[in-house]
């Protein structure tokens, strides 16, 4: 999901009935509104809804329309935000790089849920540099990029500079 330019993610355990929010920013500092979700009854309107909360109402609506089993079940599933001990309350930038790992680690919400993420601020910001140059890296070198053929030539012509034959090597 993005809002108001933040990522987070929505995850739909249909095997346990869960609805599950993942966002690194502490939830004081969520940009989304988090309600029951429980349907546009009496006193509830579904624009007032949060985000979460309409989209758990669309997929639902999708399995009920698909006829798969746990569409009923569903209706009744709360949106949940999941407690992160690497929360962050002043971090508005790698939001995205958190939601990438998270996307990658996430397997359930019966399984735990740990990304080697730390605690310690300094730590944390080595760990994002780290993950970002990963990330852009491997969308660099994808072969779905139509411009990895220009990455690697330009890599090459700065290598070929540095006389490094172990890099040389790897770029042949």
């Amino acid at each position: 999901m993005i809002e108001k330019k933040h990522f987070y993610m929505i995850c739909f355990d249909l095997d346990n009935t869960t609805v599950e929010l993942v966002d690194n920013m502490h939830d004081s500092f969520a940009y989304y509104k988090m309600t029951s979700g429980k349907g546009t009854g009496k006193g509830t309107s579904f624009r007032s809804l949060g985000s979460p909360s309409k989209v758990k109402h669309y997929i639902v609506e999708y399995l009920k329309d698909v006829g798969h089993p746990t569409a009923t079940r569903m209706v009744n599933a709360d949106v949940t935000r999941k407690r992160l001990g690497w929360e962050t309350t002043d971090n508005f930038n790698d939001c995205g790089v958190f939601t990438m790992r998270h996307m990658e680690v996430y397997k359930g919400s019966d399984v735990s849920f740990e990304c080697g993420f730390s605690t310690n601020k300094a730590i944390q910001k080595m760990q994002l540099k780290n993950l970002r140059m990963k990330i852009a890296t491997e969308l660099l070198l994808s072969d779905a990029n139509v411009y990895k053929g220009i990455v690697m030539g330009l890599a090459k012509e700065t290598i070929h500079g540095m006389k490094d034959e172990r890099v040389l090597k790897m770029l042949n």
